[in-house]
């Protein structure tokens, strides 16, 4: 119980301890995952489909720095939102063709 109540309150969730106002294992995973579905959904570069390897808890980016890594997680995301209705598939799919294009057109012969 005591890594649920920290997690949540890293992330700004309002829990509360044991009894029948605790929040579920379920709700909690459900909102970890959607928090972080969110974060590759609003840090990922618009033109280039690239995730920036760190961001900032203000949003800001700390670097001006992408990574593959980072990106093929947010790839991966894209298609965990798609299939959980977090995002429309037809702007998932949008998404990963920015991100794959982009390699496509700067990539060594």
């Amino acid at each position: 119980m005591w890594r649920q109540l920290m997690v949540c309150a890293m992330l700004g969730l309002a829990a509360r301890g044991a009894g029948t106002n605790a929040i579920s294992d379920d709700a909690f995973l459900n909102e970890v995952e959607h928090r972080s579905f969110q974060f590759f959904l609003k840090e990922t570069e618009p033109t280039t489909g690239l995730v920036p390897d760190r961001a900032g808890a203000d949003g800001s980016w700390r670097e001006n720095v992408a990574s593959v890594a980072a990106t093929g997680f947010g790839l991966a995301a894209l298609c965990v939102g798609a299939e959980r209705g977090w995002i429309a598939r037809e702007e998932a799919a949008a998404r990963v063709r920015t991100t794959l294009g982009f390699f496509a057109e700067n990539s060594a012969p």
